[in-house]
């Protein structure tokens, strides 16, 4: 299992919107909006870092709203 934590910029300014949007893809696990550089902070949980690829570049970016990601795996 490969956990990871993806800091996300937002072109919303209803993040709590973009919230939801996030939550219904089946790989994310949490979604909290925070203060700091970036808007929201997103746990992904999958099998590989083939499938992390496909569900932040694939479905997370495909969302509207979603401005860039910094992807950071967990290792411990």
């Amino acid at each position: 299992m490969v956990e990871a934590f993806v800091l996300t910029n937002a072109d919303s300014d209803d993040l709590a919107e973009l919230k939801k949007e996030l939550m219904i893809l089946d790989h994310i696990k949490s979604v909290h909006i925070i203060t700091g550089p970036y808007d929201l902070i997103v746990t992904v949980e999958v099998a590989d870092m083939r499938e992390l690829a496909d569900v932040v570049m694939g479905e997370m970016r495909s969302i509207s709203g979603v401005r860039e990601t910094l992807t950071c795996v967990s290792v411990g």
